[in-house]
């Protein structure tokens, strides 16, 4: 058994047993620690044709005869050796345990890093990898990611884990408050003015004509009062209309229109302007609305012993009558000298008043006046001072209808019986 090798022999067998055995048929297994073989206190463990020394602290060797000396340095990971009467004792350094030191203490058992960071164990001593936006030697400390003042244009940065917000002041938007809002997207700027973007608003220029903070107020040009003599001034987009009276023309109705370029006086009368009218004044010996009658001078002659009155302008001559037999013999003279009848009609005297002609119905001007320059719409419009010189032109001005022709009478007035 065991292994052994058996014999045979003439009615009998033997069998030669391996290391460790023995008996008839290498049955028996002999306890190899009966004979003590481990010292100084080492516990003996039997084995096959063996047997295995379990040495006390110390001690050391195949039955624990060798006394250990500090000598031979046991103690590991730095630990101080301890030198004994029958053996040695290892003081470890901090972070390490065991008989001789050799086992490392995990130090990281105790979860010394903070905020989610990860404990990296070394000899004696622990590393903290820190989650982002944490810092310091256990990842206690939030890191303040406002401290690189990333907010633009007076945000104000609050602080967060590995982030900030920003609260960005009126006008502005964007992560950093770096974006100005463009306040003319939603501009209320009317009547086509532009709007100009500023920080937190916006300013509007107004088109010529107009005014207000938004423009909405049309300028009334007439406000200046710029029409003359009595015209009608109507308002209009950055322009204004002058509506004349008659007898008046030009841009603002400054030109008194000279009624005297197309008069109808006669016989040498002198004409006089008027607003919308003229007059004529008669040289003597003429009269009429227009001088156009020669006054008889005759009516009230002085002529006598039968003279012939004749009319002149402004005067009359007496012309007598020439000697004739037959006004010595009135019996002689068949045909008696016909008496002189002064005519019916009646004249105004040699001077005559001047005729002021009546004034004509209004006729709007046809031209619109638009001002050339418009202040923006924080100023109020400047007045514009029309000219004060007034000049009588020779042709008239294109913002008036030119009056009407004024026409002489149909009738003319002619004495009845003209003596001669």
């Amino acid at each position: 058994m065991n292994g052994g090798s058996c014999t045979n022999d003439i009615a009998k067998f033997t069998c030669r047993c391996p290391t460790g055995f023995n008996g008839t048929r290498c049955e028996i297994n002999p306890n190899d620690c009966m004979s003590n073989p481990c010292q100084n206190g080492g516990a003996c463990t039997d084995g096959l044709a063996t047997y295995t020394c379990n040495c006390l602290s110390g001690y050391t060797g195949a039955t624990c005869a060798t006394n250990i000396k500090c000598s031979s340095t046991p103690c590991r990971n730095g630990a101080t050796c301890n030198d004994g009467v029958i053996g040695y004792t290892c003081s470890c350094v901090v972070g390490f345990t065991g008989i001789h030191c050799e086992t490392n203490i995990n130090e990281c058992i105790l979860s010394p890093c903070k905020n989610g960071a990860t404990c990296n164990d070394a000899a004696n001593k622990y590393s903290c990898t820190c989650a982002i936006g944490f810092t310091g030697t256990h990842c206690e400390t939030n890191i303040d990611d406002c401290g690189s003042n990333p907010c633009q244009n007076g945000g104000i940065c609050a602080d967060g884990i590995a982030k900030h917000t920003c609260s960005c002041a009126v006008g502005y938007t964007g992560t950093n408050c770096e974006k100005n809002i463009d306040e003319c997207d939603y501009n209320a700027c009317n009547n086509g003015a532009t709007c100009q973007d500023k920080v937190a608003g916006y300013t509007c220029s107004c088109a010529a004509g107009f005014t207000g903070a938004f423009c909405e107020t049309d300028i009334n040009e007439c406000t200046s009062n710029p029409c003359r003599n009595g015209a009608i001034c109507a308002d209009a987009v950055n322009a204004f209309t002058c509506t004349c009276l008659d007898g008046f023309s030009g841009q603002f109705c400054q030109i008194d229109v000279n009624e005297c370029t197309n008069h109808s006086c006669k016989n040498g009368a002198i004409c006089v302007d008027a607003v919308n009218s003229y007059t004529c004044t008669c040289i003597d010996g003429f009269s009429g609305q227009f001088c156009q009658i020669d006054i008889n001078n005759c009516i009230n002659h002085s002529c006598q012993n039968g003279a012939t009155c004749l009319d002149g302008i402004a005067k009359y001559t007496c012309e007598s009558r020439p000697t004739n037999p037959t006004t010595e013999n009135p019996s002689r003279n068949s045909n008696p000298p016909k008496p002189i009848h002064p005519p019916t009609e009646t004249h105004a005297p040699t001077h005559q008043n001047p005729y002021t002609l009546p004034p004509k119905p209004i006729h709007p001007p046809t031209e619109t006046h638009t001002p050339t320059h418009r202040n923006p719409y924080t100023h109020p419009l400047k007045p514009i001072h029309p000219p004060t010189e007034t000049n009588t032109p020779t042709h008239r001005n294109p913002y008036t209808y030119p009056p009407k022709p004024i026409l002489p009478p149909t009738e003319t007035h002619t004495p009845t019986h003209r003596n001669r």
